[in-house]
């Protein structure tokens, strides 16, 4: 683990942003200009069945895998900072990583069952082949109520471990514990990662470069 937070410390801010959105962004726009006019140039040619084969190709299957590369490649990222730079805390200063390290592991176990809830939804419905029993409408609303909690969990607990990464890289940069008034300019940053890491990876390049670490900032 140490030699990929340290890949991830010394590394561009061009290249991080290709791996967590450059190459998907990219790989999207071709699925969505290949597949997505065809659909709509011959809209008799795709039934319901013909979309769902769409979806199960190879293309389609490689933009999943390459998304999750993305979004794996963005967790590595967070946990570089929020994990990664608590050596670099001040002295007297404690941050909860084991809360961060708990919304991080939850986050990714309760995304990891939606998945296999979708997979389960789109098996359930294709075998229905047109037929709707009684009990459909009861399992298909009993998905979505989980669906809706899984989400709000979800992003409950994202949304803690932005905050979390945004403090800690404050106070790692003034060497002081950070307030909320402090980060909150980096914690919209870290939530549009794709945007802020062109303003907090040369920081981060700084922060973890052989230099000695910048004096505290006195109030």
């Amino acid at each position: 683990m140490s030699s990929i937070i340290k890949f991830f410390h010394k590394a561009k801010h061009w290249q991080l942003f290709m791996l967590m959105y450059g190459f998907m962004l990219i790989f999207q726009m071709h699925f969505y200009s290949t597949y997505m006019s065809e659909v709509f140039k011959n809209p008799y040619k795709y039934n319901e069945y013909g979309i769902l084969e769409i979806y199960f190709s190879t293309e389609y299957i490689a933009l999943f895998a390459i998304g999750i590369l993305s979004g794996v490649a963005t967790l590595f990222w967070t946990w570089s900072i929020a994990v990664g730079l608590q050596d670099k805390v001040p002295a007297g200063v404690s941050l909860n990583v084991g809360r961060f390290k708990t919304c991080l592991i939850s986050s990714i176990a309760i995304m990891a069952t939606y998945m296999v809830f979708v997979a389960f939804i789109i098996t359930y419905v294709w075998k229905l082949d047109g037929n709707t029993p009684d009990s459909a409408p009861i399992v298909l609303v009993a998905c979505f109520v989980l669906f809706f909690i899984m989400i709000i969990a979800t992003l409950g607990c994202m949304l803690y471990c932005v905050y979390f990464t945004a403090k800690t890289f404050k106070t790692v940069e003034l060497q002081r514990e950070a307030k909320g008034e402090d980060f909150v300019g980096e914690f919209f940053l870290f939530l549009f990662y794709y945007i802020g890491v062109w303003i907090i990876q040369p920081k981060i390049n700084k922060m973890t470069s052989d230099t000695p670490p910048p004096p505290p900032v006195q109030n």
